[in-house]
């Protein structure tokens, strides 16, 4: 594993552990497992690239950014759940200082959260390939909200350079969504 194959990785472990689903228990813990430490990584990897380490918890509303602790009325003013899913929070020194989530592509538009988080004086910030997630590549976006001044830096194959996967692989697939993420897809990238 390096930093420029973290995301295949994770692609390619995600799916020896779909098709481990036959196998003896003890393949499908390995492929599971092998699965688990891909994605660690790549939040690993990408915590490190930012100056930052991932959260312990992460169940969190968006108003816990900039804080050094939540408080109960944080934990409940989450209503970005459709943005948060399978989201990754992480702190810089004591504070919180960006969350990514990996919403599915059909649950976000992208436009219209930017304007949204604009008006709550957060920021909205998408990579070059925003299908190229750390939790399920390919079918759940990576975006990353901070406070406004926060820079972000995206890993290295989050440049573009699997997006041809990504097509070749929905075109492909026999799941009933595929032919509407594809286009979804297009549309986005």
């Amino acid at each position: 594993m390096t930093d420029e194959t973290l995301i295949l990785d994770i692609h390619n472990a995600m799916h020896a552990a779909r098709r481990s689903r036959d196998l003896p228990r003890m393949e499908q813990a390995t492929a599971k497992l092998a699965d688990a430490r891909a994605h660690q990584a790549a939040v690993d990897a990408f915590a490190e690239r930012n100056g930052w380490r991932p959260s312990e918890v992460a169940s969190y509303g968006l108003s816990l950014l900039g804080r050094d602790r939540m408080s109960g009325r944080i934990r409940a003013d989450n209503h970005d759940c459709d943005l948060l899913d399978h989201c990754v929070w992480f702190r810089e020194e004591r504070r919180y200082v960006a969350v990514a989530g990996q919403p599915y592509l059909s649950d976000v538009d992208i436009a219209k959260t930017r304007v949204r988080l604009a008006e709550r004086d957060l920021v909205l910030h998408v990579p070059p390939d925003p299908l190229a997630s750390l939790h399920y590549p390919g079918w759940t976006l990576f975006v990353v909200v901070t406070k406004p001044g926060v820079e972000v830096r995206f890993l290295p194959e989050q440049d573009g350079r699997l997006k041809g996967l990504w097509r070749d692989w929905l075109s492909a697939s026999s799941d009933y969504r595929a032919s509407a993420m594809a286009a979804l897809l297009e549309a986005t990238l």
